[in-house]
This record gives structure tokens, sequence and C-alpha cells, in this order.
């Protein structure tokens, strides 16, 4: 017999809202679907999702499972598209991240929600642009990151261990100074809000030294890091619907921690 609704627990009644535009500085809307939880355990605080894929695939589908876990512990969880590299070159990526967030900022007061109390969370090219987010020249900061193996530093073409998902984000014009601005490792100061990085340690895909870099940088200036590192897991481990559990309940338990 199907469970009804009046069977759930409350917690696990939440609302999913598909597909609605959230008009952009460009021409064409990005579109994000919303998580959200029951009023009687709403917390105020909210989550930005991002999707992975090298930057030149994927879409915001890819998060919900952690908007439906979000959501049932108590947040509301955006998870938002932005242009793929195939569209248009850095940083349109993170202008999108930034008008979906004031999006959000701009509807805190009909959903309940507390403007300063928003963070992020990304996987892979997802995450790098979940840390760019808290650089410190954005003109939207998350209260608290979460990254799962996400590249930090962003290597020139005349670089050793250059990819080529990096030009085709930054585009054929791009400097060294543009791939170093692009880069989270060097974009680290002394206000980077808390941040949970999660990484399997045999990674080949995205090495986890990028993670591991990232979190001494951030110790380095006295910024709150959570790192939790997975022995002999590889990329994009969190497919596995057990590690996506296990990786759910550390995210939550850090945004209830800092949000």
């Amino acid at each position: 017999m199907p469970e009804s609704t009046r069977d759930k627990k409350p917690e696990d009644r939440i609302e999913i809202r598909q597909a609605f535009p959230i008009p952009a500085v460009h021409a064409d809307s990005i579109y994000g679907d919303l998580y959200l939880p029951t009023s009687e355990n709403h917390n105020g605080a909210a989550v930005i999702l991002l999707f992975g894929g090298s930057w030149r695939t994927g879409d915001r589908s890819q998060q919900k499972a952690y908007g439906i876990a979000l959501a049932k512990a108590g947040f509301t969880a955006l998870a938002c598209d932005y242009r793929l590299s195939s569209v248009a070159f850095w940083p349109a990526q993170n202008q999108d991240i930034s008008t979906a967030a004031h999006w959000l900022q701009s509807r805190t007061a009909e959903m309940g929600l507390d403007p300063g109390r928003i963070g992020i969370s990304g996987n892979s090219s997802g995450g790098h642009l979940a840390l760019m987010a808290a650089a410190k020249d954005n003109d939207w900061r998350p209260a608290a990151v979460c990254a799962f193996y996400s590249p930090t530093r962003l290597l020139s073409p005349t670089e050793p261990g250059h990819d080529e998902s990096f030009l085709q984000l930054m585009g054929p014009n791009a400097s060294n100074a543009d791939y170093q601005h692009a880069s989270p490792l060097l974009r680290v100061h002394e206000n980077y809000p808390p941040t949970l990085l999660i990484v399997g340690d045999a990674d080949s895909r995205v090495s986890p030294e990028n993670s591991f870099a990232f979190y001494q940088a951030l110790k380095r200036v006295g910024a709150t890091a959570e790192l939790h590192s997975f022995a002999g897991l590889d990329h994009a481990f969190d497919m596995q619907r057990d590690m996506a559990m296990l990786c759910a309940q550390l995210m939550t338990a850090f945004f209830r921690r800092y949000l």
C-alpha cells in the first residue's frame, strides 16, 4: 500500500517547486528548483546547491537528493542552473550564482528566511563555484560553504597539469592572472566563511590535493574549516546511495552549526 502524506513524519512532508525562472543579467533566465521544509520544521536558513560536470555539462536535477535531505532537516534549498562554458566563459557562471543568491535574498521575508543565513554547496566544478562565491570581491558572499571534490587551483595552459576544461571555462583570451583570480586557493582570506570540504583520497579526476591544500590555506589564515577525506574513493563517490546518505548527514550537521 502506498504511504500516504498523513502517515509521514512532519519533517518528511516537504514541498518541491521545480523549473521556475530566475531573471538573470543576460538575455535568458536561469532556472531553479526549490525544496521547502514544512512550516513546523522550518529553521529560517537556506542553502544554494550547485551541480558539477566540468562547467560544461550537468543540470540542477543532480542536486535533488541533497535538496530533499536539507529540506527534511529544516532548510530551504535552492538548486539552480548556471550558464555552461559552452555558452559563456568565466565569470558568467559566477554572475549567475550571485543572481540566484540575490533572488533568494529578495524573497526572504515571504519565505521566512534570514538573509544572513544563506549557505552554498557544490560538487566538483559546482564546488569550485561555491568556493569562489566566498571570494572577497564578490557582490554576495555565503555564510557557510560546503564543497565536494572540487578544483581549487585553475592552471593556465602554460602551467604543468593544465586541464582542457579549464581552457573551455576561461576562454582563449584569458591571461595567467585571470586563471589565478578564478582559483579559490589563491582567494582565501581571513574572513572566509566556515567551510566543509569532502573528498575521496583516490580521486582520479580532480586531485584530492586541491581540497587538502585549500584546507591548509584556510587554517593558515585562521578560518574555520573541516576536511572529510574518504579512503579509497574516487571522484563523485556520493553517487553511491550509502555515501550520498552519509554526505547528506555531514552537510546538514555542518550547516546546522554555521547557519
